[in-house]
């Protein structure tokens, strides 16, 4: 059985999806595809924009969810039998396994990411992640 597996935020890094974009026409075609739908060129960031830039709200879910669907349509010898999510990866989630078109799940996850960035430009926020200790030093 293969299984796809999609995570949350957290996985961006620089110059995500430039490989892919340079590598293999369908995904080119899907990396212009969601420029289009945009309005912007969300691959400036995701290809050569610094880190800073790609953390932004109205960036980071838009790249991930992007670099996940084009990722997983460009490995055709790899079906899944199922596919699994956690939080913003549901919305890849569901565009591989068609319960969602592309511009569908880019347009639900673009109007998440503008509702959040809304909400960090209006108040005063902060967010951190605790990785690779166990629950026990956190408490």
């Amino acid at each position: 059985m293969k299984a796809f597996m999609f995570t949350g935020q957290g996985c961006q890094k620089e110059g995500m999806g430039k490989e892919l974009y340079q590598t293999f026409p369908a995904a080119r075609e899907m990396f212009e595809r969601a420029n289009s739908y945009l309005g912007r060129k969300i691959t400036d960031v995701m290809f050569t924009g610094s880190e800073l830039e790609l953390m932004e709200a109205k960036n980071t879910p838009l790249a991930i969810f992007i670099y996940e669907v084009i990722l997983a349509q460009t490995q055709q010898e790899l079906k899944p039998d199922v596919v699994a999510s956690h939080s913003l990866g549901e919305f890849a989630a569901l565009v591989i396994n068609k319960t969602l078109t592309f511009e569908d799940g880019l347009n639900l996850v673009l109007n998440r990411a503008l509702i959040a960035q809304k909400v960090f430009e209006q108040f005063e926020t902060a967010m951190g992640a605790v990785v690779g200790l166990s629950g026990s030093v956190i408490i």
